[in-house]
């Protein structure tokens, strides 16, 4: 398949998964996405080639239904695929908060008004960081769990 079929054929995809997700402000984000380079941008630290943002952020989805996690769909797709959002380019959303990355993603989305529960919340911001504490009740809270997940599959 050639990159542009690829590149295509991830944007239907994502975009079909996203609007399954009835949550206010999800219009306004599927609109960024396609304003925005989200689709056609390299991802150094994964895929380095174009479209490589879109294809990570797919194959952290896919990969979090291999796992078969007890989380609800719905917020596998809205953690896994906005995980990076905020690597993607649009001139009027650049200047979104000088955090880490996480950070800024979840800023974002609550920028295009995105309503995120508290769970998807922490898992965006802190995807990358891996849960060392030990736990009180030593289980994982649905926070938690989302978290490790999102921080497995993202890896």
């Amino acid at each position: 398949m050639i990159r542009r079929e690829i590149i295509n054929q991830t944007r239907e995809e994502i975009l079909s998964l996203l609007k399954g997700v009835k949550r206010e402000g999800m219009d306004a984000v599927i609109r960024y996405l396609n304003e925005s380079d989200f689709f056609t941008r390299k991802c150094y630290s994964h895929h380095c080639f174009s479209g490589g943002l879109a294809i990570h952020s797919l194959g952290v989805y896919k990969e979090s239904k291999k796992c078969e996690a007890p989380i609800a769909d719905h917020h596998l797709r809205i953690v896994a695929l906005l995980h990076d959002i905020c690597k993607s380019h649009h001139p009027q959303y650049d200047h979104i908060h000088p955090h880490h990355h996480g950070y800024r993603s979840v800023k974002l989305l609550e920028t295009l008004g995105l309503i995120l529960t508290n769970d998807e919340y922490e898992a965006i911001k802190l995807h990358m960081h891996r849960i060392d504490k030990t736990l009180r009740s030593k289980t994982y809270d649905s926070c938690d769990m989302l978290r490790h997940y999102m921080h497995q599959c993202d890896h």
